[in-house]
């Protein structure tokens, strides 16, 4: 009888077991579905790795991206949702998913991109995600001069969080750590130190104020003169001798639109040709062959996007990466959730005035 009883509470203890674990699983595969469908079409949370967009996001910067203000992006490849490469074991299975394709488009957005938005995207056939600010539009013709965007001929405003460099002197002439302390308040706005004082990154405000400074001999404006570079600046054609400061003028290529193409303009479009809209690009002499035929114009099918980093003259931007496609945007960055202090010249911790800031 006691035999007999044992066995019937071990069977319902192993039952209750069963469930449980079970009951278990099932939260931990709904918990996994709901951050997948958040993630896809909801919103993503992006760490900032470095300063190019000092000083409106710090390296520490933990980023909220809204994808339903543009629209959420179906990828082509399935490989490519959120948390689809985790879940995968074996090549096989990647591979099966790489070769599955369908049409890559954007579900409908709440507003549409705009200038002066801090957008998360990719270049061309990059997988790297880049956060920037947009400076112009499809349509629009931008140029740089003395590090000042205008755009179809209009001066454009810097924005209140973007720096320049500067010439600093002081009337020490004392350049150490500690004394620079005194000026700049943080290590990632020292550029370099040399015989002629050092350059620093400051925002328009804060370079105003050091100039009212009893401490400062002289502050200038440092531009970007390196037109040594020009091969490594887009559209990488060293007789234009651009630079960071002194850029374009250059149209932004816009959907419908059609273009003349011959060999001295084929270096602003090629990567649009070829990577972001697909089709096969030959030039023999003087002469270009899309899709196997002769070709002298070509018309854009989607439209392009120009994106600047903040720190305007330490960026990886779209003056080195060129245009950015509608069809690579993942987001708008709207909200800085929270910050851990990376600077070595400040506390390391938790940013607290940064704590749930909107980005601007």
């Amino acid at each position: 009888m006691i035999y007999f009883m044992k066995i019937f509470f071990l069977d319902k203890i192993n039952t209750r077991m069963f469930f449980s674990a079970l009951k278990f699983l099932g939260l931990i595969v709904i918990f996994i579905l709901v951050a997948l469908v958040i993630r896809i079409f909801i919103a993503e949370v992006y760490y900032i790795p470095s300063n190019s967009m000092n000083s409106t996001l710090y390296e520490g910067d933990i980023v909220f991206v809204n994808k339903t203000s543009y629209g959420t992006l179906f990828h082509r490849a399935p490989l490519n949702f959120p948390l689809v490469p985790e879940l995968l074991l074996t090549k096989s299975i990647k591979k099966w998913l790489i070769e599955k394709l369908w049409r890559e488009h954007r579900e409908f957005g709440i507003s549409n991109i705009k200038r002066g938005d801090v957008v998360v995207f990719r270049f061309h056939r990059n997988e790297e995600m880049f956060i920037k600010r947009c400076v112009a539009l499809p349509g629009d013709t931008l140029q740089i001069d003395n590090d000042i965007v205008f755009i179809n001929h209009k001066r454009q405003p810097l924005p209140i969080s973007a720096s320049l460099y500067y010439r600093l002197q002081t009337k020490t002439g004392c350049y150490t750590e500690n004394a620079l302390r005194k000026i700049i308040l943080r290590k990632d706005c020292l550029e370099k130190i040399d015989s002629n004082g050092c350059v620093v990154r400051l925002t328009e405000f804060y370079a105003d104020f050091l100039k009212r400074s009893k401490d400062i001999k002289s502050l200038q404006h440092e531009k970007d003169t390196l037109s040594t570079r020009s091969a490594a600046i887009f559209p990488h054609i060293e007789a234009l001798s651009w630079t960071c400061s002194h850029y374009g003028s250059i149209v932004i290529p816009k959907r419908g639109v059609t273009v003349k193409l011959d060999t001295t303009n084929l270096a602003y479009y090629k990567e649009i040709i070829q990577d972001d809209e697909e089709n096969e690009l030959h030039v023999k002499g003087k002469t270009i062959f899309i899709n196997g035929r002769i070709s002298d114009t070509y018309t854009f099918k989607m439209n392009y996007y120009f994106m600047l980093g903040d720190n305007r003259l330490n960026s990886s931007d779209s003056r080195f990466n060129g245009f950015v496609s509608e069809d690579k945007i993942v987001g708008k960055a709207s909200l800085i959730l929270f910050s851990m202090e990376k600077d070595s010249w400040v506390s390391k911790g938790f940013r607290c005035e940064r704590f749930l800031k909107k980005i601007n």
